[in-house]
């Protein structure tokens, strides 16, 4: 299929809201397979992690990107848990990631570079339905070994508008063999 005919495709499933997580799915597919015909992986990493990720039952290619996100979540973990009241940071590239809002950034930039019109990326609402069925795809899908210092990384089931990720670690910090970033959209 020729990239004309897959952004065709792309516009036309972006030119309503998407509320399936098969339409969700079929997003990530169809914008890897772009990315593929043009070779700008490299512009959209996070993009096509997550296009590889929601492909998988389980990531254990891990990018540069991806090595660095494990080390920032695992940093954040290590942070909260040793803090004397678990206070948890308002903002983090931990945060940012459990709510796929770096990935908004490159969907909203791949969405303009290849001249599809929606409002995906750039209305709010829109955003976060996306990314809530998007955790529903990847729920009990693991990266495997993202890091020196964690085991695993996962979504786990939450309600629709909530997100689970749960950290697991190599060797437990302060007692704690995992953390999990929980909270609602």
């Amino acid at each position: 299929m020729s990239k004309k005919e897959i952004i065709t495709k792309l516009q036309s499933l972006c030119s309503k809201d998407i509320k399936e997580e098969a339409h969700v799915l079929y997003f990530m597919i169809e914008a890897r397979k772009v990315m593929e015909h043009d070779g700008s992986s490299k512009r959209y990493p996070l993009l096509k992690f997550y296009a590889d990720w929601a492909a998988h039952s389980k990531k254990d290619r891990i990018s540069p990107e991806i090595k660095q996100m494990a080390k920032d979540l695992y940093a954040y973990a290590v942070r909260v848990i040793n803090s004397p009241h678990r206070i948890v940071e308002e903002k983090s590239k931990a945060l940012e990631f459990a709510y796929m809002e770096s990935l908004s950034v490159e969907v909203f930039n791949f969405l303009a570079n290849e001249g599809i019109t929606s409002d995906l990326a750039s209305r709010k609402e829109a955003w976060i339905n996306f990314a809530s069925l998007l955790v529903k795809v990847l729920e009990g899908q693991p990266i495997k070994n993202p890091s020196e210092s964690v085991a695993m990384i996962m979504f786990e089931e939450a309600n629709l508008r909530c997100t689970a990720l749960t950290i697991v670690f190599k060797q437990p910090v302060n007692g704690c063999p995992s953390y999990t970033i929980k909270n609602a959209y």
